[in-house]
């Protein structure tokens, strides 16, 4: 993105390159996710991806055209397409004696994944900016080959494929089938999709909503920062709070009062109270995304674990360029400062459907 930019300044190269990016992991995720779940082995998948992301990363080192680096993104992103469907399969089918430690095990991996979202991009601006933006594909190629070697563990063995049991046709439909006929499953996605549309919506308002404070370029550095320590936290403190009440109500109350944060922001005078919003957002993300994820999770057997993390992933792709695509639209209805409050009454009249009916879709 940095490249293109460069060498293509404006909004319209950067749209494009975000819809390339999400285009792979709209379509193929849930495919991935039936194929792993159908022939098992999913470590040698995921790593071979792996493999492939690095020599993409390689190539992209030498390219400086736009139109080229277009093509890679969309080809690192479909290679990347196997990376969670995978990893989730791995985790939950890992041979332990107590399932839980799975769930502890997943638990990282979402906080890891989450943090990682929030500050890479902070760190790949910074690396650019001191190093140079080609170094940046160096270290993603040192990266991908380090995270290659690293992934080596034993999996349980795949039931269905001992069994022999599911049919093509049944194995990419039965997680589907699943989610709809499992209301608390169903309102799970429902939650994610409202959380992560409205992120991406008021995302592309946030910078427009910082200059009108300042103009100081260091300033964005300093709130994605604060979110990704807001996040940091929020998801140990997840870690924790999954121990002693239910997943769900900590995903409806974090849903609650985000919404409520961002539909205080069009109240905010100062810089100073923004990045204190900004920072409170972040402790609550995990507890709306990273809750949820782990709730899906629990909520179904983990043979099918990859097929539902490649459903979520897809499900989710589109969510964010929902998000992208209808917030100028929401802009010029209302205003910049009305997507705010437009998604922080989203947020929270879903959590509110979800805690009045919580204890009906349980007994369903």
């Amino acid at each position: 993105m940095i490249i293109i930019f460069k060498y293509n300044a404006n909004i319209a190269g950067v749209s494009v390159l975000y819809a390339a990016a999400l285009v792979p992991r709209i379509v193929l995720p849930s495919f991935i996710g039936s194929l792993l779940d159908k022939l098992g082995n999913r470590i040698y998948f995921v790593r071979g991806a792996r493999i492939v992301a690095g020599f993409i990363a390689t190539v992209c080192y030498f390219q400086k055209d736009s139109g080229a680096l277009l093509f890679m993104v969309i080809l690192l992103n479909s290679a990347l397409s196997v990376e969670e469907p995978g990893m989730i399969g791995i985790i939950r089918n890992l041979p332990q004696k107590d399932h839980t430690q799975n769930f502890n095990l997943l638990g990282i991996y979402y906080m890891l994944e989450d943090i990682i979202k929030i500050l890479g991009p902070a760190m790949a601006a910074g690396i650019s900016f001191f190093l140079g933006i080609t170094r940046l594909f160096s270290l993603a190629v040192i990266l991908f080959l380090l995270s290659f070697v690293l992934l080596n563990v034993q999996t349980g063995k795949d039931i269905q494929k001992d069994k022999g049991e599911t049919s093509k046709k049944s194995i990419k439909l039965e997680v589907v089938k699943e989610i709809f006929r499992n209301k608390e499953l169903g309102y799970v996605f429902v939650i994610v999709f409202t959380f992560l549309f409205a992120l991406n919506a008021i995302d592309t308002s946030s910078g427009i909503l910082i200059r009108t404070f300042t103009h100081k370029s260091y300033v964005q550095a300093v709130f994605v920062t604060l979110m990704g320590a807001g996040g940091t936290l929020g998801a140990l403190s997840v870690l924790k709070l999954d121990k002693k009440y239910k997943l769900l109500n900590i995903c409806l109350i974090s849903m609650f009062c985000f919404g409520i944060l961002i539909s205080l922001v069009v109240f905010v005078k100062s810089l100073t109270s923004l990045l204190l919003i900004v920072t409170l957002a972040g402790i609550l993300s995990p507890g709306i995304i990273m809750a949820a994820e782990l709730k899906k999770q629990k909520l179904i057997d983990k043979e099918k674990a990859s097929r539902l993390s490649g459903i979520t992933v897809t499900v989710n792709s589109i969510a964010q360029l929902a998000g992208i695509a209808l917030s100028p639209l929401i802009a010029t209805k209302i205003s910049v400062n009305g997507i705010f409050v437009f998604c922080g009454l989203l947020m929270i009249l879903v959590a509110l459907l979800g805690i009045v009916g919580h204890r009906r879709m349980v007994k369903d």
